[in-house]
Order: structure tokens, then C-alpha cells, then sequence
């Protein structure tokens, strides 16, 4: 944790990236085409559900969308029947593509990071093996498993977090664009106030996860040792009936340690709740703000359907 605070995030991933071999640099470089793709495909997911709001609320105004016309005009769909039906089918088509996308690119961050922490563990272990012996009379046998193990772990959580960051981030981007290009002036006020929101609760909650992190990685050491001291000599523990001194210390470690771990996780969910009350209330403003300047019930919920859905997509964006 102390090398992240001083190197610095751009630094750490700097220094991973050449520790990786080429072939996982390639599989990381894809990652990223897909997550791009990812971003697009949701865009094309909230931009399906126009017109299949329209048809729903009011089938004429679909005649103002000329590249639907054509559409219509090519396939000879001409009845309001098959113009509900078509939309439909294209909504929920390009919804379970999206979802399709969303869960490839899940797999692969998961599999891609497995990958990387199955490497650099293998490294680590390696460049142990090979130190001469004078090295390994001065060292900790502790430290050395926490290193090849705990140490690698939250490297591999590091970088599957980070992946799943640069993601969520194309996502934000292309749902923010398309909420800009249907109502402008309340995607912008609405963004504004939700990222002021995460900001303030960013500073508190970082600061928290980072306290949390400092002390899980020393318990876990603690831990470590804890166990190699009682299995190490496990003759003398059991000849001196020293097994509840070993095990008072050991819950003093582990209680604390398991309370942060319930903290963090707490932590991740929290900001979620209070972005999704926001949300409920800047809907319901907007719903009032419509049907006072655009009046037709059926340009309200057509507007105020595709901005819902829009801030249902981008919230689990910016929560992670």
C-alpha cells in the first residue's frame, strides 16, 4: 500500500506493464477494443428504446425519424402492428446483445487477470528460488509466503479493479453522450449533481479503504506468522499447553482484520443507495419540469423512459 502512495497510480501500472509477458499485453490491448465496444453497445441499447417508447405512446411521430421511414419503407412495414412488433424485437435484440458483451468482457477481466497473478506469482516464487542462500538465512520465511501470496493477491485485485475502472468508464462516456444528444440541459445538470455527489463521498470513502487496506496487509502478516510460529513449533506449543496463548493472539489479529474486510464491503455498496435516492429525485423533478414545458403526456414518458433507463445503466457505471 505505501508503494501505491508513493509511486503513484500511473507509475504502478507503468511498472506492471512491463512485467507482463507479450502474449498477456496482447490479451489486455484486446481487452481494452472491448470495452470500447462494450461503451458502444450500451449507447445503441439506450438509443433502441426511443422508438419502441414511441410506438408505444405515440405511433405517428415515428414518421420525424427518416432513417426509421426508410427502414420501414425497405422491409414493408407499414401496419401499427408490425411497427410494434419490429421495434420490440430490435429493443430486446440489442439488450441481450449488450448483455452478451457486458458478460465476454466480464469473463475475460476475470480470466486475463487470473492469468496475470498466475505470472507474477510463478516470477515471485522464482526469483526467490534462485537468491543464494546468505539472502534467505536474513530474510523471514513469513514475509516471503506473504509476498508470493497475500502480496500477488492484491496485485491481481489491483489490476482486475483497474480493468474493470477503464470499463465502466467507457460506459459512463457513451451513456453520457447519447443522454446529452436527447435532453442536453438535464444530462449535464443531472451529471454535474451526481458527480459532485461521488466526489464528496469519493474523498471520505478512498481515504477509508485505504486506512482498511494498510491494516488488512499488516494483520495478514501477523496472521502468517502467527500460524508459521504455532505449526513451526508445534512440539513445544503442545509440551508448554501453549495453545491458548497462540490462539488469544491469534483472534486479536483476526476479528479486527475480518471488521475491516466487512467495512470495505459495506463501503462499496453505500454510495450505490445514496446515488439511486438522488436519482429517484431528480426523475420525479424531471418529470414535473416535462410535463410543464412539453405538455404532451406522450413526449414526457417517451423522454423520461429513455433518461430513466439512461441513469439505470450509468449508475452501477459510476458506482464502480
Amino acid at each position: 500500500m505505501e508503494l501505491i502512495t508513493n509511486l503513484g497510480l500511473l507509475k504502478i501500472i507503468w511498472k506492471l506493464w512491463f512485467e507482463l509477458s507479450k502474449k498477456r499485453r496482447i490479451q489486455v490491448f484486446s481487452l481494452f477494443i472491448l470495452m470500447i465496444i462494450c461503451g458502444l453497445a450500451e449507447l445503441i441499447s439506450l438509443a433502441s428504446v426511443i422508438p419502441f417508447l414511441i410506438v408505444l405512446t405515440d405511433p405517428t411521430k415515428l414518421n420525424n425519424i427518416n432513417f426509421l421511414d426508410y427502414i420501414f419503407n425497405l422491409l414493408a412495414i407499414d401496419s401499427q402492428i408490425e411497427i410494434l412488433i419490429f421495434t420490440t424485437i430490435i429493443f430486446g435484440l440489442a439488450s441481450f446483445i449488450t448483455m452478451f458483451i457486458r458478460l465476454t468482457n466480464l469473463w475475460l477481466n476475470g480470466t486475463i487477470s487470473a492469468n496475470i497473478g498466475s505470472e507474477l506469482s510463478n516470477k515471485v516464487y522464482m526469483t526467490m528460488l534462485y537468491k543464494p542462500y546468505h539472502w534467505h538465512v536474513k530474510v523471514n520465511t513469513s514475509e516471503l509466503i506473504n509476498d508470493a501470496t497475500n502480496n500477488v493477491g492484491f496485485t491481481v485485485f489491483f489490476i482486475k479493479s483497474f480493468l474493470t475502472l477503464l470499463t465502466q468508464i467507457s460506459v459512463a462516456v457513451s451513456l453520457l453522450i447519447g443522454l446529452i444528444v436527447i435532453d442536453g440541459i438535464t444530462a449535464i445538470i443531472s451529471a454535474i449533481v451526481f458527480s459532485v455527489t461521488y466526489f464528496i463521498l469519493a474523498i471520505f470513502v478512498r481515504k477509508r479503504f485505504e486506512q482498511n487496506g494498510k491494516f488488512m496487509i499488516i494483520s495478514n502478516e501477523k496472521q502468517l506468522r502467527n500460524l508459521q510460529e504455532g505449526f513451526g513449533s508445534i512440539r513445544e506449543v503442545i509440551l508448554d499447553n501453549l495453545q491458548f496463548n497462540l490462539l488469544g493472539s491469534y483472534k486479536k489479529i483476526d476479528f479486527p482484520n475480518r471488521l475491516r474486510q466487512a467495512e470495505n464491503e459495506f463501503l462499496k455498496t453505500a454510495p450505490r443507495f445514496t446515488l439511486e435516492a438522488i436519482c429517484l429525485l431528480l426523475i420525479s423533478l424531471l418529470a414535473l419540469m416535462l410535463s410543464l414545458t412539453k405538455g404532451s403526456s406522450s413526449a414526457v414518458l417517451t423522454t423520461l423512459g429513455t433518461l430513466a433507463l439512461g441513469a439505470q445503466k450509468l449508475l452501477p457505471a459510476m458506482q464502480g
